[in-house]
């Protein structure tokens, strides 16, 4: 029989992860609970996005309008803001790669753990320590996302803003103002998706949210696991 931890583990959420999904479900944390929860089930999958398809992509289109301002012989009139806000992109979306990188080493399950450490499952003092380590992975990969998340949402406000600069043509015409407005209006929102996820007060047409409905099923879900859990 698994003795039933005394201590809750810490409970932290991370306010900037709620950008694409709106805001979860506060879930009861009961005292059976074995292992710390990060913020997301998901947050794994975020940062292999961030690190391994969005940023390098993202990356590669602030290089070639770098280079292509850094050797055109006219530029437009706004070029050198839009040049610098392309490098700062660049500069922000690299570390939004790196802390994706690093953060993928705690994305660990718990059955890990015991998979490397076997004796955790017999001995109650080694399980204790195995899971203040699981804990500290768990917060340390809830940070890393977190500053992730804040240089991809800079990075990709500062390659919107590059390019609605950019398009700013010398002699404005109804025209000619279109493509700018289009990339304009997409700054916009792109800004009130990250100003609204900071303070937590996700917009719901940018990004839904649960229903009441939907989260009184996953809340009496997950005591009902839980409750489980601590019962074998």
């Amino acid at each position: 029989m698994v003795t039933r931890p005394t201590a809750p583990i810490a409970k932290t959420r991370t306010a900037q992860h709620r950008r694409h999904v709106g805001v979860q479900p506060s879930l009861p944390r009961p005292r059976s609970q074995l292992w710390k929860i990060p913020s997301s089930p998901g947050v794994a999958a975020v940062l292999q996005g961030y690190g391994g398809i969005i940023c390098p992509v993202l990356i590669g289109f602030d290089l070639v309008g770098v280079i292509t301002l850094a050797l055109a012989d006219r530029q437009p009139p706004l070029g050198p803001a839009g040049f610098a806000f392309l490098t700062l992109s660049a500069v922000l979306l690299v570390f939004a790669m790196q802390y994706s990188m690093a953060g993928l080493q705690y994305a660990v399950p718990p059955s890990a753990y015991l998979d490397w450490q076997p004796e955790a499952s017999i001995d109650e003092g080694h399980r204790e320590r195995v899971r203040n380590r699981q804990a500290e992975d768990v917060g340390l990969l809830d940070k890393y996302e977190s500053r992730a998340r804040a240089c991809y949402d800079g990075g990709l406000f500062a390659f919107l803003l590059a390019l609605f600069l950019l398009l700013i043509p010398a002699a404005a015409s109804r025209g000619s103002l279109i493509p700018a407005g289009i990339v304009g209006v997409a700054a916009l929102v792109e800004a009130v998706w990250i100003v609204s996820s900071a303070i937590n007060r996700p917009v719901p047409v940018l990004t839904p949210n649960y229903s009441p409905p939907v989260v009184s099923q996953l809340e009496g879900a997950a005591l009902r696991a839980w409750e489980k859990l601590g019962r074998d």
